[in-house]
């Protein structure tokens, strides 16, 4: 029997209308199992530690929100965003009709940036290294753009403005995850998660990485969140405490697992 402490409860219709949206479904799609579990009174809320987890479709990429939508105590997380990788899908090109808006000069770089790329466009062009327009940059998972420059590269009067840039987001420590998993007595993993590491940087998962962990049979949840995120700011979600049931053990909840070594995430 599952236990449930009533902590905190979010809508599921926002959920529902965003997953079943026709502009979001030709982006992401939903990844494996996820859990609307409710009171079985109030079946228009579902209860903290609820997750649908999400991944980008093919040609498009994580850039905002978390893919891993989960409710905790009475928010969801930041719907995630998914944009075309395809840079400047909507270029326009056409001739230079006269005007006081002077051309920029455009290179093998102009829609380049690190770790980042050109998300949408819309160019006019001059010559064939002269255009008008403005181009949009958007980031790489575990980079966002600098609110301070913006996303957008706007050609003004024959000078291109400051160049957007990306930033590191926060990011969260894989060894602690490592080791809370492993010494955690009544927790195990499910075989679902979303582990994003960036090159070089092995010791660390990007923020919306997250795993799913239940309590082994006899071990009840007792606090923390058995779908363990990292925030954007990076920190983990409280980590699970799995309790034996009738004891005062530690550990995560209500699973139905075995009596396992838990199966920890290898970099």
């Amino acid at each position: 029997m599952n236990i449930y402490f009533e902590t905190g409860k979010c809508p599921l219709a926002p959920v529902f209308d965003f997953i079943q949206s026709s502009s979001i479904t030709k982006t992401m799609s939903i990844d494996g199992k996820y859990n609307l579990s409710t009171n079985g009174t109030d079946n228009s809320t579902v209860l903290t530690g609820a997750y649908v987890p999400m991944k980008c479709n093919s040609g498009y990429a994580h850039v905002d929100g978390q893919l891993n939508i989960t409710c905790i105590d009475d928010e969801w997380t930041t719907f995630p965003t998914c944009v075309s990788v395809t840079a400047h899908d909507s270029v326009m090109t056409g001739s230079f009709q006269a005007s006081n808006a002077l051309p920029c000069t455009v290179d093998a770089t102009t829609f380049n940036i690190t770790n980042g790329y050109s998300s949408n466009a819309s160019v006019s062009s001059v010559s064939s290294n002269k255009v008008t327009g403005w181009i949009q940059f958007a980031c790489m998972p575990g980079y966002a753009i600098d609110s301070t420059v913006g996303e957008l590269y706007n050609c003004n009067n024959g000078v291109w403005s400051t160049k957007p840039r990306c930033l590191t987001t926060g990011r969260c420590s894989f060894s602690a995850l490592q080791d809370f998993i492993m010494n955690s007595a009544g927790l195990q993993t499910t075989g679902q998660s979303q582990l994003m590491q960036v090159p070089q940087e092995t010791n660390f998962v990007l923020g919306g990485s997250y795993i799913v962990v239940t309590c082994m049979n006899g071990y009840t949840n007792m606090g923390g969140n058995l779908n363990i995120t990292c925030s954007s700011s990076g920190s983990w979600s409280s980590f699970p405490n799995c309790i034996l049931s009738g004891g005062s053990g530690g550990g995560g909840g209500g699973g139905d697992g075995s009596e396992t070594t838990p199966i920890v995430p290898s970099g």
